[in-house]
C-alpha cells in the first residue's frame, strides 16, 4: 500500500519571531543584539560587505539586516556557502540571476576546512580565489599599501562567516608556502550557532593587495511573521534548539525530505520503508539506540536531537529548504 505523505506542514505549533515581548517566550541573545549595533557603527569603515547564506536556504536564509539598515551604496558579494549539503544549486543561480544579481556579486561554494587532514580542500581553495577575484575588481584604484582594504561579513548565526575568514587565511598561508598544513584556526568556529559574539578587530587575510575583515555575530531578524521561514532557519540550525524544540524541527525536516522524495534517511536508519509519521520514526531511533528516559519511555527528546544532527551534517542526503519557492519562481516564469 502506498504510503500518502502530508503535502502541508502544520505551523501552528511553531513560535514566531516576533518584537513583541509577550508573543514568544524567547529572547534574542544580548550579544547579538549587542552585535548589530556594533555592526552598523562598523558600516562606514568598511570598503565593502560580504555576505554569508547557508545554500539550504538561499532565499528564506538571506540576512533582513541589510535589506532595512546596511546602506545599498556599499559594494556586496554574497557566498552561498555550504553548497555540499545543497541542491537544486543551478536553480538557485537562475533565481538570483532574475532578482538582478550579475556573476561578479555571488559566489556559490563551501569553506569548510579538512579537519582530519588538517588541510584547505580543492573546493574552499576555489571558492576562496573566486570571493578574492571578485573582490579585487573593486579596488581599482584603491591604495592598499596605505591601508587596508576593509571587509565586513555579515549573515546570520551559523552559515559558516568564521569559517570563510579562517579558510581565506589558510588559503594565502598555503599560497606563500609558509605553512603545510592547519595548525590553529584564526577565528573559533563550532556547530552550534552563536560562537562569535563579539565583533573582532581587522584580521588580515590577504597580503597583496592587503585585505582585511570584521567577523561578527550572526543576526537573527527582530521580527519575523512567517513560521516557516522559522522553521527553516531551525532545521539548519541558524535558531538555538533551546528555541524550537527539537522535535517540532525533526517532524519539519522528515516532512521536507519527504515532500521531495529525499528517502536517504531510511537506508541510514534501516528502514523498512518510509514514514511520514515523525514520532514512528523517532521512536525507532530511541529503541535502536537503546535511549529511555529515567522515568520510562523511549526519549524521543534525544532521538530528535539525534536526527537533527545526521541531517545537519547531510548524512541524511542533500536537499534545499527553498525549493518551493524556486519552483513557484520557475512556474511563474513559464507562465510569462
Amino acid at each position: 500500500m502506498a504510503i500518502r505523505f502530508r503535502t502541508a506542514f502544520d505551523y501552528s505549533q511553531v513560535p514566531l519571531l516576533m518584537k513583541s515581548k509577550s508573543a514568544v517566550p524567547y529572547k534574542i541573545p544580548l550579544h547579538i543584539r549587542n552585535g548589530v549595533k556594533r555592526i552598523l557603527s562598523l558600516v562606514h569603515l568598511s570598503d565593502m560587505l560580504i555576505e554569508v547564506v547557508d545554500s539550504r536556504t538561499p532565499i528564506s536564509g538571506q540576512c533582513t539586516l541589510s535589506e532595512s539598515y546596511l546602506p545599498s551604496y556599499k559594494p556586496r558579494i554574497t557566498l552561498f556557502n555550504k553548497n555540499d549539503l545543497s541542491e537544486k544549486l543551478e536553480e538557485t543561480e537562475q533565481h538570483l540571476i532574475a532578482q538582478g544579481l550579475t556573476r561578479d556579486k555571488f559566489v556559490i561554494g563551501r569553506t569548510k576546512l579538512a579537519k582530519k587532514a588538517r588541510k584547505v580542500t580543492a573546493s574552499t581553495t576555489r571558492t576562496v580565489n573566486q570571493i578574492l577575484t571578485k573582490v579585487k575588481t573593486h579596488m581599482v584604484g584603491f591604495d592598499s599599501e596605505a591601508e587596508d582594504f576593509k571587509l565586513l561579513i555579515i549573515g546570520n548565526p551559523n552559515t559558516g562567516k568564521s569559517s570563510l575568514i579562517n579558510a581565506m587565511r589558510y588559503v594565502e598561508r598555503f599560497k606563500l608556502g609558509e605553512v603545510d598544513r592547519v595548525k590553529k584556526l584564526s577565528v573559533r568556529v563550532g556547530k552550534k550557532p552563536g560562537m562569535t559574539q563579539s565583533v573582532t578587530t581587522p584580521i588580515l587575510v590577504c597580503r597583496d593587495p592587503r585585505i582585511s575583515i570584521f567577523d561578527t555575530p550572526g543576526i537573527l531578524p527582530p521580527s519575523s511573521p512567517d513560521p516557516e521561514v522559522t522553521m527553516k532557519m531551525a532545521a539548519v540550525h541558524s535558531l538555538w534548539d533551546e528555541y524550537v524544540s527539537p522535535d517540532i524541527v525533526a517532524d519539519f525536516i522528515l516532512f521536507s525530505l519527504n515532500l521531495q522524495q529525499k528517502f536517504d534517511y531510511c537506508n541510514y536508519y534501516e528502514l523498512t520503508s518510509p514514514t511520514d509519521n515523525a514520532t514512528e520514526l523517532l521512536t525507532f531511533i530511541a529503541e535502536k539506540r537503546g535511549a529511555k528516559k529515567r522515568s520510562g519511555g523511549w526519549d524521543l527528546f534525544n532521538a530528535a536531537q539525534v536526527f537533527l544532527k545526521a541531517f545537519r551534517k547531510g548524512e541524511l542526503g542533500t536537499i534545499n529548504l527553498d525549493f518551493n519557492l524556486l519552483q513557484q519562481e520557475s512556474q511563474i516564469n513559464i507562465n510569462k
